[in-house]
Parts: C-alpha cells; sequence; structure tokens
C-alpha cells in the first residue's frame, strides 16, 4: 500500500474549493467591475492576468482555445506535465520520537482504502512494513505524487519577450487576457509564486500549513522574470475550472501570428456570440522600433 507524505486532510491550501464562490458570484453580477475591484480586491491583486498558449489551427490548440472562448473554462494541468522537473520538491527533516512517527504513519495508512476492512494484525503488519521503507519514501523525489495536483499557471505581463518566445510558440502563438473582477472568487485564488534557491523544508511528522503552500507555490529563483500566479487543485489534476465568461476580455495574437489562422478565431467568436457571451477584442503584439520590446495594438484585419 503506497502513502504520501502528506496525508490528503492537511495538504493545504485548496483554493480552487473556494468557500463563498457563489456569493462573490452574485456580488459581481450586481456591481460594475469598477466597482468589485474597490470591494474586494486589494492593491496587490492584479487587474488581469495572462495565458500565454501555442496556437498553431492544429484540433489540439483548436480544443483549448474553445475550451476558454466558449466553454469558459480554465485546465488545471498536472505538473508532472511541466518542463521543470523541480516543481513541488521539497526536503524533510526528521524530528520527534519513534512513537510520534509510528501514529504518523498510522494516520498515513488510514487514509487510504481498504484499510479499514484489514484485520488488526495485518494492519500492523502494514504499518511495520511502511516504517522500514520509511527512509526510502522520504528519499524519494516523486513523495508528493506530483500528478496528483493540478496546476493553472497565469501570468502578469502580456509584453514579455521571454513569455511570448517559451509559452507562445516564438511569438507564433497568443496571448489570453482575463479580467478578474467579474469572477473574484476564482481569480482570487491566484497565488504569488515564491522564487528561492533552495527547497522548502517539511518538519516532519509536523505539518505546518506554510510549508505546504510553499512546497505547492515555490520555483527556481531562475523563472523569477515569468512573476507567476497560480491556482492549485490539492488531489484536482487535469480537471477544468468553469469561470465567467465576461471575464475573458481579449485575445493577443504574438508579432509572428499567421494571418492564415484568424479565421479560427472568428468562428469561436460567432460560437461565443451565439451563446450571449460578451465580444473578446483581439490585438496584435507589434515590434516596436526603436529598442527591444513590445506593444500591444488592437487588431485592424
Amino acid at each position: 500500500m503506497n502513502i504520501d507524505l502528506v496525508p490528503p486532510d492537511e495538504r493545504t491550501p485548496q483554493p480552487v474549493r473556494i468557500p463563498n464562490l457563489e456569493m462573490f458570484r452574485a456580488l459581481a453580477k450586481s456591481k460594475p467591475p469598477f466597482e468589485m475591484r474597490r470591494l474586494l480586491l486589494n492593491e496587490d491583486t492584479p487587474r488581469h492576468h495572462y495565458k500565454y498558449m501555442r496556437f498553431d489551427g492544429s484540433p489540439d490548440a483548436l480544443r483549448n482555445l474553445k475550451t476558454l472562448m466558449v466553454d469558459s473554462s480554465l485546465y488545471l494541468s498536472s505538473p508532472a506535465d511541466f518542463n521543470d522537473p523541480f516543481e513541488f520538491r521539497f526536503k524533510v527533516h526528521r524530528h520527534g520520537d519513534s512513537t510520534a512517527i509510528r501514529r504518523r504513519v498510522r494516520r498515513w495508512l488510514s487514509t487510504a482504502p481498504g484499510w479499514r476492512t484489514l484485520k488488526k494484525r495485518d494492519q500492523e503488519a502494514l504499518l511495520t512494513s511502511n516504517m522500514v521503507q520509511l527512509p526510502k519514501v522520504m528519499d524519494d523525489p516523486n513523495t508528493f505524487e506530483r500528478h496528483r495536483h493540478g496546476v493553472l499557471c497565469l501570468a502578469s505581463d502580456p509584453r514579455d519577450l521571454l513569455m511570448w518566445s517559451h509559452y507562445a510558440d516564438s511569438h507564433k502563438g497568443i496571448c489570453i487576457q482575463l479580467r478578474t473582477a467579474p469572477d473574484p472568487g476564482i481569480f482570487l485564488a491566484a497565488q504569488l509564486v515564491d522564487y528561492s534557491d533552495v527547497y522548502p523544508t517539511l518538519q516532519w511528522p509536523d505539518m505546518d500549513p506554510d510549508v505546504l503552500k510553499a512546497i505547492l507555490t515555490r520555483k527556481s529563483s531562475c523563472w523569477r522574470y515569468e512573476n507567476e500566479r497560480r491556482i492549485v487543485g490539492v488531489d484536482i489534476s487535469s480537471r477544468y475550472l468553469g469561470f465567467e465568461p465576461s471575464c475573458l476580455s481579449g485575445i493577443i495574437l504574438g508579432c509572428n501570428f499567421p494571418t492564415s489562422l484568424e479565421s479560427h478565431l472568428s468562428q469561436l467568436q460567432a460560437e461565443r456570440e451565439a451563446l450571449g457571451y460578451p465580444e473578446v477584442r483581439i490585438y496584435r503584439a507589434d515590434v516596436k522600433r526603436s529598442h527591444y520590446g513590445l506593444r500591444i495594438l488592437r487588431n485592424q484585419t
């Protein structure tokens, strides 16, 4: 029976399971965005979030964009599929006597399916076996089972040259603009990533919620340029998170975006219109002439 270093009931935060979500949404519908921002959002909460994407007209790319434009859903990706193998890594400082550790491992195992159906002697045998395996489990970088948790990565700057290069197919892709105010219940859950050169340290068998949060939101300092915020779903991976359609306010085409693909955007706009959703403004990133940089212009075609 496999065990995870952090029992399910102690994995925090769980921002996808948003309390009072419907209350936030009802309030957002009753007030204009500027008033919602004043009421619910603090100065550290951005007015917009951005999502860089590849878009080459392929079936997968069309499906992903339709999910955003028509289905009004965001995908919680598994970190196991990320390009950074260091996601959700941490180091463990083991302390406490054997009785406390054994109690923790028993609690671990009690969350696993089938535990309660085992006879007491079989529970004790399994407990002893896992105590023996514990040093190996704690040294395993996949202990936190990265594939079980979902992450939505959001950017703060639609003009970042590296983000366009790395996540939007070398400026041939797109950047999605999402407004915070129409659905604050979702986007208030977006937490700033902490950039550091060291892993978080989990004092085990204690469970500090701040350390567990750090495990989910810390990245190497080499990624600092991304200035990322992320929504993390604990034990919720490869799932969709719905948002209010009016949050999607713009799509920015990369400066190398092929004009031949713009017809796909027009088709998805028509599908949105048929559902009564607000029009999404289309912009284009334009290379500045005097220095390295981009400006965002309303698309004219």
